[in-house]
């Protein structure tokens, strides 16, 4: 973990300086984050000033893991740049996939369903449903080609 903390803190710091960004110090707390079912890792980097942001890392298949990550960085602008409440990317990094985004906290929505229903609860949504989320999320701006990954 300490090779990977420095990775992490090098980068970090690279990508604000780059955006101008004053975090006041190197993160003094770098906390291992669930996934979300891709080989992505998460990190929560708590900062002296009180700032926290969340870095993720693309898996070790540099050629898939890459690709994810563009394909992350891309999606992830333009869904928020649309108002889709996803979490604002903050940077990229191009030569390793290192993505920072902010960070929104602890609730995750499986954990905030069985909060409200004590179980696992499965939501209609119909056919509709891609329709519904898509129509709010198109326009300029998205290029398909970051959708796919080649196997």
């Amino acid at each position: 973990m300490e090779e990977k903390r420095k990775q992490i803190i090098e980068i970090t710091r690279k990508l604000l300086d780059e955006k101008g960004l004053d975090s006041g110090s190197d993160p003094h707390g770098i906390e291992v984050l669930a996934g979300d079912g891709s080989q992505r890792q998460f990190y929560r980097l708590q900062f002296d000033n009180g700032l926290s942001m969340v870095a993720i890392l693309p898996s070790a298949d540099q050629k898939q893991g890459m690709e994810e990550a563009y394909s992350s960085w891309s999606i992830g602008n333009h869904l928020y740049s649309k108002g889709i409440p996803v979490p604002e990317l903050i940077s990229f990094d191009s030569q390793t996939g290192l993505i920072l985004t902010e960070d929104l906290g602890d609730v995750r929505l499986d954990g905030r369903v069985l909060q409200l229903h004590g179980q696992p609860h499965a939501y209609p949504v119909g056919d509709d449903a891609p329709v519904r989320l898509g129509v709010p999320a198109r326009g300029d701006g998205i290029h398909c080609d970051c959708c796919t990954i080649a196997g």
